[in-house]
């Protein structure tokens, strides 16, 4: 225990911090041109008989592939050690994501204590800035290179890229005086799933990412419905990027000083109440701009502040296979996200400005629910208090 109650908190942890920021923003970032490569693909024809469904379901099963791999990649680390697992992962395309991703997030924990979503909220902020890069490349490179090279010179970027930061990633002294006094971190197992903040947590994580999702994929064709042409929404989608990219370091920061369930609960339900509000009265290019940017902030609070969470409630010690666990179960959310909330556009509306209420409702209704299960995660975190 005395072990567990005194990380370094900083030190070399923050050149890891930085290396899993720049993995993270290579292996999600890569992803975030998924939009411009699907237009493509749509207007030239390339693919005459996939409909949007399918197409939607591409997009999902590539995230939800690197989330089922959880607990095979945890397996790896306990066998390969962090840099090994990673630069395994490196060589692999989705399913060697959360390799790469999980060993980068979970290194962070025992370096840090009063820093830790701090750390957290610098690293996983590289979807905001690792999509604006790539997305910007891949514009870029298609019109220079066409498709298929464009994909082969992000792929090379990105193998590069986390094989250098993979050699730098260590673990922290905690995790090897745990090795040496033979405390080994728990591995996967079902009886994760029957612990009651575990089981909560699951609920909050498994809407949250419905309507991430939904959120995400839904707002530049919001933007297109209300009018705009296609470069004003995609700087819609680029001022959501940008709000994730800083808001996750500063969530992170206001997270360590005033609690890591408290600002999970104020966010999740801030990101509902704007989605129900701010989102559905957006009928013009400002305020669709300034909804853009606090949603960013506020829409994937679930990944910059889950694995700060479960190592709060289940200890540092489990806290690997319990995230592993987690985000194993978040494949499923992640694969249909995008397709239920294709359902939800009522493309037989008259009214353009209308056919997304629907969607607008489903959204906010899922970051509701996920703000009631964090409120009850919370009761109990002050019942387990009071009873020490």
């Amino acid at each position: 225990a005395a072990i567990e109650d005194d990380p370094p908190n900083g030190d070399y942890g923050w050149v890891c911090t930085f290396c899993s920021f720049a993995i993270q923003a290579n292996t999600w970032g890569i992803g975030a041109p998924w939009g411009i490569f699907l237009d493509r693909y749509v207007s030239q024809g390339t693919f005459a008989q996939v409909s949007k469904f399918e197409y939607a379901m591409i997009g999902g099963l590539a995230m939800a592939l690197a989330l089922m791999v959880a607990p095979l990649a945890n397996r790896c680390k306990r066998a390969f050690g962090t840099r090994g697992t990673i630069v395994l992962g490196s060589g692999m395309a989705s399913a060697g994501v959360f390799c790469v991703v999980g060993c980068s997030i979970s290194v962070l924990g025992p370096w840090f204590s009063t820093h830790r979503s701090l750390a957290i909220g610098i690293a996983t902020s590289r979807l905001g800035f690792g999509g604006l890069a790539y997305s910007l490349l891949a514009g870029k490179l298609i019109a220079t290179y066409g498709i298929p090279w464009t994909w082969r010179i992000m792929s090379v970027t990105m193998l590069f890229c986390n094989l250098i930061c993979g050699l730098l990633v260590k673990d922290s002294p905690i995790n090897k005086s745990a090795a040496t006094a033979n405390s080994k971190p728990s591995s996967f197992s079902i009886r994760i799933f029957t612990r009651t903040p575990v089981i909560i947590i699951l609920i909050w994580g498994f809407v949250a990412e419905l309507g991430y999702v939904a959120l995400f994929f839904s707002l530049p064709s919001y933007a297109t419905s209300l009018g705009l042409n296609l470069s004003q929404g995609s700087t819609v989608q680029a001022l959501m990027s940008l709000g994730t990219g800083i808001g996750r370091p500063c969530v992170g920061w206001v997270s360590d000083k005033h609690g890591r369930i408290n600002t999970a609960l104020f966010l999740t339900l801030f990101c509902g109440l704007i989605s129900l509000t701010l989102w559905i009265h957006a009928r013009a290019y400002a305020p669709l701009l300034v909804f853009a940017i606090f949603s960013g902030v506020s829409s994937g609070t679930f990944w910059n502040t889950a694995n700060p969470i479960v190592t709060e409630v289940v200890g540092m010690q489990e806290s690997a296979a319990t995230y592993s666990a987690v985000c194993m179960v978040m494949a499923l959310p992640a694969t249909f996200g995008e397709a239920i909330a294709l359902q939800f556009v009522d493309e037989g509306r008259a009214d353009d400005k209308g056919r997304f209420l629907p969607s607008q409702v489903y959204v906010g209704c899922t970051y509701l629910v996920g703000a009631a299960a964090l409120l009850m995660l919370r009761g109990w975190r002050v019942w387990e208090m009071e009873k020490k």
